[in-house]
């Protein structure tokens, strides 16, 4: 199976693939797998209801929930303190284009996030995964599709788990260029 060019291994909708990915994300995002996983019932992505924050206090500052609206914006429902911390502001009821200043990345976050939604699949990126003013932060960004209601997923919710800082002159690549997407067996 591939998805933008690039092959990617059938994980049968478990974590497998992600070990080989990145050995510090499966350690540290692990726990939000297999809680997605566990929610996932009747082959139907888990509802964000369904999403028990304390299944995952450990990743809570990291991570992040996405809801696209009618309009088909997505617009940040919560971020915790960590996410927040780079931006220096409170992200909820924010877009992309609120706070991520280079067109770019803005571009690579968005074609991932609407990947994860309109695919049913989990994104894995490896690579720069936050401009700041002065310095660019590298590390694994995990994302999974949920949903608000009976239809289709309409909501995400991810994890950026930091591994360095770097300069703004790093040729890391950015993470949404180093995106591999996961089929997940559900509806």
């Amino acid at each position: 199976m591939t998805v933008y060019s690039v092959p990617i291994p059938d994980v049968e909708g478990s974590a497998a693939g992600l070990a080989t990915f990145s050995p510090d994300l499966a350690g540290r995002a692990l726990p939000l797998v297999e809680h997605w996983t566990s929610r996932a019932r009747d082959g139907k992505v888990p509802l964000r209801a369904e999403i028990d924050p304390s299944a995952i206090v450990s990743l809570l500052p990291y991570v992040y929930v996405c809801e696209r609206d009618a309009e088909g914006t997505l617009r940040y429902r919560l971020a915790g303190e960590h996410v927040q911390g780079i931006f220096g502001q409170s992200l909820r009821g924010r877009t992309l284009d609120d706070f991520v200043k280079d067109p770019q990345a803005r571009v690579r976050t968005g074609r991932t996030f609407a990947a994860v939604l309109d695919r049913h699949c989990m994104a894995i990126g490896f690579g720069r995964v936050y401009r700041c003013v002065d310095r660019v932060i590298v590390g694994t960004r995990l994302v999974l599709p949920l949903r608000s209601g009976a239809g289709d997923p309409d909501t995400l919710i991810g994890v950026t788990v930091p591994q360095a800082e770097r300069g703004l002159d790093d040729s890391t690549p950015w993470a949404g260029d180093a995106t591999r997407l996961y089929p997940l067996p559900f509806a």
